[in-house]
């Protein structure tokens, strides 16, 4: 009779089989909604986005089918008045700024910050500042790129006056 040379223990066989099969099916699942529309998701997956996460994580950078930019303005008792953000808050990536980036925006928090940071930084204070998130559709092949057909969305209204607490952190 030959030597048994597996190196599982017998009780663990059939359970390693099954969560190796549980692992490719939930792996399939992902890979199915990974690169489809989140509006035609199941109702499930839409309640719980992030249970596909661990496989659908992405570990370099997806292409951006759009480009965005941030607008600000602020009001003063003459009316309202555009803000160069990147006068206000010089980039020191070759990235561009980090204000641009979708977790940033996103964020209601870090809104909030740009917008308190913002009223500080003016030459003239003004009473309230306003940041809009601008989009456009890329095209691809081109070097122009116009801003055709723009979605403006409009990220905070803040009150310079309201007074927002940052997080105090210990130096190390």
């Amino acid at each position: 009779m030959a030597q048994d040379r597996r190196t599982t223990p017998p009780a663990l066989r059939l359970p390693g089989l099954v969560f190796l099969l549980l692992m490719a099916g939930y792996q399939a699942l992902a890979f199915r909604y990974a690169l489809s529309d989140p509006q035609t998701w199941p109702d499930w997956l839409k309640e719980h986005s992030f249970s596909l996460w661990p496989a659908t994580w992405s570990m370099f950078t997806t292409r951006d089918r759009s480009h965005t930019l941030l607008e600000a303005r602020a009001r003063y008792p003459e009316g309202w008045q555009d803000v160069d953000l990147n006068a206000v808050f010089p980039s020191r990536w070759e990235s561009g700024p980090r204000y641009i980036r979708k977790p940033f925006w996103r964020s209601r928090t870090y809104n909030k910050t740009l917008a308190w940071s913002l009223c500080g930084r003016l030459e003239r204070r003004p009473l309230a500042v306003e940041i809009t998130k601008v989009e456009w559709r890329k095209t691809l092949g081109q070097v122009e790129q116009p801003r055709k057909d723009e979605e403006r969305t409009r990220l905070i209204g803040w009150d310079c006056e309201e007074r927002l607490t940052l997080p105090q952190g210990r130096r190390l």
